[in-house]
């Protein structure tokens, strides 16, 4: 299905003794190898798989989320957040959301339909406005587990994309068992090869039609990749993508 000249993306290497992506030449399988949509640009495009494929999966495979479901995403602002958002919204999925305010108006665009500041007792306004959710998704693993549980419905899932610094959650465990919710955790490096090409197939399509490209994309090359990696460990912004070229 490949030809010489093709525009490809991968979203899979470096992991598991593959070849690694900061390289001039990789090898690809071909089963983790998909093409570039016509008419996309690559640069965002390559900016935007790695957390629109954990946003697929989470949503498809992890979440079994169905249309007509209620989803909170905390911390919605950064990379996967945005993604969570459209994917959501394009499933039919009502995405309520926490971030600063000045994010507000953008995840509104993106489909969220009600937002709320994460630094404002953001728990005790949903509860007032009588939000629950089948499912809540914590971005940035600052949120205590307790809380989420008490926002979901019977039966409903909190998953994990992330930990607390802590490493520690504390949460009622009668309540827990006795609403019979789940908690789920998933790392995109474990993904399988099925996973990642019905995540590829799907954002083929939202990119080709302009959807998801929206990454604030910082081109660099190999020689700064300490330096990224610093920055990105730093956190000092959460909305930067940085793309690497040979030099």
């Amino acid at each position: 299905d490949f030809q010489i000249g093709d525009q490809v993306w991968t979203n899979s290497m470096g992991y598991e003794g593959r070849m690694g992506a900061t390289a001039e030449y990789v090898a690809v399988p071909t089963d983790r190898l998909y093409h570039v949509p016509d008419g996309v640009a690559p640069m965002p495009l390559v900016a935007a798989v790695h957390s629109a494929a954990t946003a697929a999966i989470v949503l498809n495979d992890v979440m079994e989320i169905r249309r007509g479901q209620t989803l909170l995403i905390e911390g919605a602002a950064g990379n996967v957040g945005r993604k969570l958002i459209q994917l959501a919204h394009q499933m039919g999925v009502t995405a309520v959301i926490t971030a600063s305010p000045r994010d507000f108006a953008r995840c509104q665009q993106l489909g969220s339909t009600a937002c709320y500041d994460y630094h404002a007792g953001f728990a005790d306004q949903l509860t007032t406005d009588q939000w629950t959710f089948d499912h809540v998704i914590d971005t940035s693993g600052r949120v205590p587990l307790a809380i989420n549980l008490a926002l979901l419905r019977l039966g409903g899932q909190v998953t994990l994309i992330t930990a607390p610094q802590d490493n520690q959650f504390e949460f009622p465990v009668r309540q827990f068992y006795m609403s019979q919710q789940r908690i789920t955790g998933f790392v995109i490096s474990h993904a399988t090869v099925d996973q990642l090409a019905q995540a590829a197939s799907r954002l083929n399509r939202a990119f080709s039609a302009g959807l998801l490209l929206d990454d604030q994309v910082s081109q660099r090359y190999f020689k700064d990749a300490a330096q990224c990696h610093a920055q990105l460990e730093a956190g000092t912004d959460h909305h930067q993508r940085f793309v690497l070229l040979p030099s």
